[in-house]
């Protein structure tokens, strides 16, 4: 659940920085509307670890779990969480490559700048 709530703060965070910095009025929107998915997808995230089995104790007791009658999500649902992380992971990383490219710098610089955003998705 900390992971999940972590990463999301994290995303969110980001994002807010990006709608203070930037001055385009299409990249704002762009930010907030990011903003919104990531947020619902936070929630989404949270309310599957947080219904992962039902009775919850079941998912880190093996005990409860052989004596009672017990769901789990499938491991399907935790990939597609993680196919959800990335997905927003990447968006997040392109949203400022637009406007970096339109700053009027040298290429070398621009380039330099564009790899420093790029590194930060490692």
């Amino acid at each position: 659940m900390f992971y999940s709530l972590s990463l999301t703060f994290t995303k969110i965070s980001i994002l807010l920085l990006y709608r203070r910095i930037f001055t385009y009025s299409w990249a704002k929107r762009a930010s907030q509307i990011v903003l919104v998915i990531v947020l619902v997808i936070g929630a989404w995230l949270v309310a599957t670890v947080f219904t992962a089995c039902v009775p919850l104790q079941a998912f880190w007791d093996w005990q409860v779990a052989s004596q009672e009658s017990v769901y789990c999500h499938p491991i399907n649902l935790w990939w597609g969480n993680n196919g959800l992380h990335l997905a927003t992971d990447i968006i997040i990383v392109l949203l400022p490559m637009p406007v970096l490219l339109k700053l009027r710098l040298p290429v070398r610089q621009k380039c330099a700048l564009l790899g420093l955003f790029t590194l930060g998705f490692l």
